[in-house]
């Protein structure tokens, strides 16, 4: 805050404490002097509230000594909805090949529900937004608030199929309109996020069943999982660029987007930035990207040491970086070890021994459970840290998938042409919290 005194051109200067309280002294403001009080510095996300009895403008006039002197802000990074407004969308993973003529592509990939839904499995509260046919299998990207768009991007699953644009496809839905839209295949804009895993390498068609009951081994999917697709995206605060992450080729991408959001005239013609994301030395460069989150006007990106090739648990771990658009830098905020007790996930004997993070694997984990020829279990937890939030302290909240569950399915083969056994996939994630220092 700034505070001028009569016509005097050199301002006294003070910081607010953290309740957002400041004060001049008697000898900065005589009695009855005249003073402007200015207000500045506001973080990229902040402005100033609406004028009124209780706060007014960022530029007041007042006389000393005077109290009261209130500025309200709104920062845009906390803004939520009223409470019965809330609402949560979540993606549906159906197996199958959606675009093949059956029940996969008829099926729910999309649905949005009430904040305060009990949760029954009878309820009507479940409200359909998607079909897999015209999404495949995503992510929840991003929302643009100002068109009621929802924005989701194609990520790789064994069993499950792909939108009709593929690894690269972002999907918009409205949801007022519940109109759905194939928003960019991001390849046509140069990047190349993989290719389809669930294609046969020879002849290019897909191997995945049209139903979505039938079997299928889809062995490469097992190996492309967390690695091919699209990962975390987010608007700037301004909604009018789009930051995602390539899991393909480990790097940020931003491009300007339209609001609301359309698909490109001309792609080809789209400015695209591109950063090579650092990792904190994991060994043999054995990292993988994922988490995205703005948060006052930068960019924190979440990654993990796999150990894939190295397949020690003590070198598995996390980090958080900072990217600020003004200079285009990362800087690390920090890590830690993933190699802590966990608990198991499942306590069947033989599965409730696997109570920590596994090393990423291209191997097909072993059925921990007694031998059974009916039903085996599948556990290997492999950790992806998928999602960053901010508390309105500051701290944050370190969201962990299992890789696992995108590498297993439903009684499912294995990926072994003489595997015989049906495995059902055990994942579970972790949710971490790290207080602000």
């Amino acid at each position: 805050i700034r505070l001028f005194v009569g016509n005097n051109s050199t301002p006294f200067i003070t910081q607010t404490d953290m309740a957002g309280n400041y004060s001049f002294s008697a000898q900065q403001a005589p009695l009855d002097s005249d003073v402007r009080v200015e207000f500045f510095g506001f973080l990229p996300t902040f402005s100033n509230g609406l004028a009124g009895s209780k706060s007014k403008t960022e530029v007041q006039f007042v006389r000393a000594p005077a109290a009261e002197v209130n500025l309200g802000i709104f920062n845009d990074d906390e803004f939520c909805q009223a409470g019965s407004e809330l609402k949560i969308a979540t993606a549906c993973y159906v197996m199958g090949d959606p675009l093949k003529a059956g029940d996969a592509a008829q099926s729910d990939a999309l649905v949005v529900f009430d904040y305060h839904s009990n949760g029954l499995a009878d309820s009507d509260d479940m409200e359909h937004l998607a079909s897999a046919r015209e999404i495949g299998s995503t992510w929840i990207a991003a929302y643009q608030r100002s068109a009621n768009l929802l924005l989701v991007g194609a990520i790789t699953r064994r069993h499950v199929g792909l939108g009709p644009l593929g690894t690269g496809g972002f999907y918009t839905i409205n949801l007022k309109t519940k109109q759905v839209n194939s928003f960019v295949n991001v390849k046509t804009l140069g990047i190349d996020t993989g290719p389809d895993p669930h294609l046969d390498p020879l002849t290019q068609l897909n191997i995945l069943p049209a139903q979505k009951t039938a079997r299928s081994r889809d062995s490469l999917a097992f190996h492309a999982a967390g690695k091919v697709g699209l990962g975390g995206a987010q608007l700037s605060p301004d909604q009018d660029t789009l930051s995602f992450i390539n899991l393909y080729d480990k790097k940020m991408y931003r491009f300007p987007v339209s609001k609301p959001m359309a698909t490109p005239a001309n792609p080809a013609q789209v400015p695209v930035q591109s950063y090579s994301i650092p990792h904190p030395n994991c060994s043999n460069n054995d990292f993988a990207p994922w988490a995205l989150k703005s948060y006052r006007g930068k960019y924190y990106l979440g990654v993990v040491c796999t150990a894939e090739q190295s397949q020690k648990k003590e070198d598995l771990k996390a980090a958080v970086y900072e990217f600020n658009p003004a200079d285009r830098q990362f800087k690390n905020i920090f890590e830690f070890s993933l190699n802590y007790p966990r608990g198991p996930i499942d306590n069947t004997p033989g599965c409730n021994t696997i109570d920590r993070w596994q090393p990423w694997t291209h191997v097909f984990p072993k059925q921990c459970n007694v031998p059974d020829p009916i039903s085996a279990f599948a556990v290997h937890p492999q950790a992806i840290l998928s999602d960053l939030e901010f508390d309105d302290d500051g701290s944050l909240f370190l969201g962990f998938m299992d890789r696992l569950g995108f590498q297993t399915g439903q009684d499912q083969p294995g990926i072994a042409p003489d595997d015989t056994l049906n495995y059902y996939g055990f994942m579970s994630g972790d949710l971490l919290r790290a207080q602000r220092n």
